[in-house]
């Protein structure tokens, strides 16, 4: 098996702008073009490569698309450590990387292991999780964390959840940007389809509110950020919205309060009730 890893890191969001609550935040690897689309064909010219390296060589590309442990194959391959946060970290670069393999019948050298490295004493990660999604180090609630919550579940959002949340619209960094790996080491990616403009990365959730299912795929074309689908974005969006609490979050949440999917309907109505309370609709 062969593990690569790709950079992409594109620079850090201003804090002002992180901690902005009328925008909604979305994970860095979701800012620019889809990875599956950029990775997949480059690792599959690589593999074609390695085909051609021998007689009858077989070979089979991933890039999160099939049942490979992919960071645990990348830690064995000598292309990180995996810190206290679950993510594989390279000692250059950070842990800012997508993961990929090529499996192959070829035989080859097995790469020479580096020396192995940690997180030390540092729990800078565990800590600042809002969701407290790490029961200790190394362990990850997949139930608690941000991540899975905005993109992979489905569902209503546990309600003692979503104050937690903040501006988290798709994804989270909050436990790489605080690591002092990422900070030191991450490497400006020289795939520039991973970069985007400011309102790609943290779009306004007024104008994200009153996005049509057409405009929403518009929108993110192309992107990582269309995997919860519409309807589970726009429940994001509302939820954010809530926590925003101020006059312009009341006027944001009005097309959401008449929205089309219930789902949406749900959290939209949650939000209205937390916003400050003297607020008036």
């Amino acid at each position: 098996m062969i593990s690569v890893g790709q950079s992409y890191f594109t620079g850090f969001l201003p804090e002002e702008i992180r901690k902005d609550p009328s925008r909604g935040i979305i994970a860095s690897y979701a800012w620019g073009q889809d990875y599956h689309d950029l990775m997949g064909h480059a690792l599959e010219e690589l593999a074609e490569f390695v085909q051609g390296l021998g007689v009858d060589a077989k070979t089979k590309a991933y890039v999160d698309t099939g049942p490979v442990l992919e960071r645990e194959v990348a830690e064995r391959a000598g292309l990180g450590f995996v810190g206290k946060n679950t993510l594989l970290i390279h000692p250059k670069m950070g842990s800012n990387l997508f993961l990929g393999e090529i499996l192959t019948t070829l035989e080859l050298e097995p790469s020479p292991l580096p020396k192995k490295l940690s997180c030390g004493s540092c729990t800078r990660c565990l800590d600042v999780c809002p969701t407290h999604a790490f029961p200790s180090a190394y362990v990850l609630d997949s139930r608690l964390c941000i991540s899975y919550l905005t993109i992979e579940f489905r569902g209503s959002i546990p309600v003692e959840l979503r104050a937690k949340m903040g501006n988290h619209i798709f994804g989270c960094d909050d436990c790489q940007t605080c690591c002092p790996w990422v900070n030191r080491f991450s490497t400006l990616s020289r795939q520039q389809a991973y970069a985007n403009t400011l309102e790609r990365k943290a779009p306004k959730l007024d104008t994200l509110a009153r996005l049509s299912e057409t405009e929403f795929a518009e929108m993110f074309k192309g992107s990582a950020v269309l995997r919860p689908k519409y309807e589970g974005f726009m429940r994001n969006v509302a939820v954010a919205i809530g926590n925003w609490k101020s006059a312009d979050a009341v006027i944001a949440l009005q097309p959401l309060l008449k929205h089309e999917s219930e789902l949406v309907r749900e959290h939209a109505e949650f939000s209205k009730q937390e916003i400050g309370r003297g607020v008036e609709f």
